[in-house]
C-alpha cells in the first residue's frame, strides 16, 4: 500500500522586507515541484524541510466606488492565485497599501460598505459594492493599482428544451448558480430556482466574470448552449450583468454521449486519482472531473455533449491545485489524449495518470 503526500508546507512570521514562505519537502516553494514522501509498511523518518525565506513587497493603489469617487470605508484584500499568501487592509481617502506580499500572481478584491447580519444568519449585501483586478508582483513594489467597485444587479433569463421539456415544467426542480473562483471572500454565489415558466432571476450579481451552472437537470439532459443576448458564452466566464434583463437563454438537449473511463494507475502513484475531460477547443476550455468510480473500477462521466475532447487523469491533490488555478488547463492540455465522443454510444477509454506540470 502506498500513500503519497506533498503537504509538509509550513509558514512563519513576516518581517518588513522578507518572510518565511510556505515550503514543501525538500526545499520547494511550489507544490508542483515538491519531493514525494512515500509511506509503505513502516514509519518514515528524516523528512527534513529547509524552510525558505522570500523577499516581500508592497502593493498600493486606489479604490473608486460606483460613482467614481474615492471609496470610503473600503477594505482591500490581495490573495495569491495558489492561496498560499494573502494580505488585507482598509482604504483611507480611497487609497490602500498592503505589505508582506511575495512575488506571484494575485487577485486584488475591494469591498465598499458594511455586511450586516440578517436574522436568519445570512449577510445582507444590498448596499455592498465589489470590485477586483489581477496583479503580477515580480521583484519590485507595485503601485498605482486601481480597483473600481460596482453595485449589484439582477440577471434573468429562460430555459429552453430542445424538442420540448421531458415533463411538465411544474415537475422540474432545476436550480441555477453563478459561480466565481475565489467566491469565498464575497459570500454565497447567487442562486435561483427555475420556475414553472422556465424562467430564473439571479439577485445580487456583480459585474465580474462568472460561470453559469445548473443542478437538478432531468436525467439524460445537459446544457447545450448559453447565450447572453446575441453572444454564445457556453463554458465561458462571463459578466452576465452586461446583457440586460431577460437576456440569458439556456438550451438543454438529450442528444448526448456516455463516456466511461478506466484509469491505468502507476503502482508508484496513490490510488486516489480522477479522470478529467475538457474541450479540445482552447476557447471553451473547461473541465469535468469524475467522482468516485463504480464497483467495477470504472468512472462514468455521465451524459456529455458529443464532440472533440481532451482526456487525462490526475491525482486528487493535483486536481485540487488545478481547481484553484484553472488557467493551468492550457499547461495540462499537451499531456492529454484527444478523444471523439459520439452521440448515443457508450465509449470506454483507458487513460494514464500524469503529473500536473509547473505553471508556465
Amino acid at each position: 500500500m502506498f500513500a503519497r503526500t506533498r503537504r509538509a508546507c509550513p509558514t512563519a512570521n513576516v518581517s518588513p522586507t522578507s518572510r518565511f514562505v510556505r515550503t514543501c519537502h525538500l526545499a520547494s516553494i511550489a507544490v508542483a515541484d515538491a519531493a514525494d514522501v512515500v509511506l509503505q509498511s513502516t514509519d518514515v523518518s528524516g523528512i527534513d524541510i529547509r524552510v525558505q525565506r522570500g523577499g516581500t513587497f508592497s502593493l498600493s493603489g486606489t479604490v473608486r466606488d460606483a460613482s467614481g469617487a474615492p471609496a470610503k470605508e473600503g477594505m482591500v484584500t490581495a490573495v495569491r492565485m495558489d492561496q498560499s499568501i494573502s494580505a488585507n487592509g482598509p482604504t483611507r481617502d480611497g487609497r490602500f497599501e498592503l505589505k508582506g506580499l511575495t512575488a506571484g500572481r494575485y487577485v486584488v478584491h475591494a469591498i465598499v460598505g458594511h455586511l450586516a447580519m440578517m436574522d436568519d444568519g445570512r449577510r445582507d449585501k444590498r448596499n455592498i459594492e465589489l470590485g477586483e483586478t489581477a496583479v503580477e508582483i515580480d521583484s519590485n513594489e507595485v503601485a498605482n493599482v486601481m480597483v473600481a467597485t460596482a453595485k449589484a444587479a439582477t440577471v434573468s433569463g429562460r430555459v429552453f428544451f430542445e424538442g420540448g421539456p421531458p415533463r411538465s415544467p411544474a415537475q422540474l426542480h432545476m436550480v441555477g448558480q453563478l459561480v466565481r473562483r475565489n467566491e469565498w471572500w464575497a459570500g454565497e454565489p447567487p442562486m435561483s430556482a427555475v420556475d414553472d415558466r422556465l424562467t430564473f432571476h439571479f439577485a445580487g450579481v456583480y459585474p465580474q466574470p462568472s460561470t453559469l451552472v445548473f443542478q437538478g437537470l432531468p436525467e439524460g439532459w445537459v446544457v447545450k448552449s448559453i447565450r447572453l443576448g446575441d453572444r454564445d458564452v457556453t463554458n465561458m466566464a462571463t459578466d452576465y450583468t452586461a446583457g440586460g434583463p431577460g437576456s440569458v437563454q439556456i438550451v438543454l438537449t438529450n442528444h448526448v454521449a456516455h463516456p466511461i473511463v478506466r484509469v491505468v494507475r502507476d503502482p508508484n502513484v496513490a490510488d486516489s486519482c480522477r479522470p478529467i475531460l475538457m474541450s479540445a477547443d482552447p476557447r471553451l476550455r473547461n473541465l469535468v472531473a469524475a467522482d468516485t468510480p463504480g464497483r467495477d473500477g470504472l468512472f462514468k462521466l455521465g451524459p456529455t455533449l458529443p464532440g472533440e475532447y481532451l482526456l487525462v487523469a490526475l491525482t486528487t491533490e493535483d486536481l485540487g491545485i488545478l481547481y484553484r488555478d484553472l488557467e493551468r488547463l492550457d499547461d495540462l492540455a499537451p499531456l492529454a489524449q484527444r478523444v471523439t465522443l459520439v452521440e448515443g454510444k457508450d465509449q470506454t477509454f483507458d487513460v494514464k495518470v500524469v503529473t500536473l506540470p509547473p505553471r508556465r
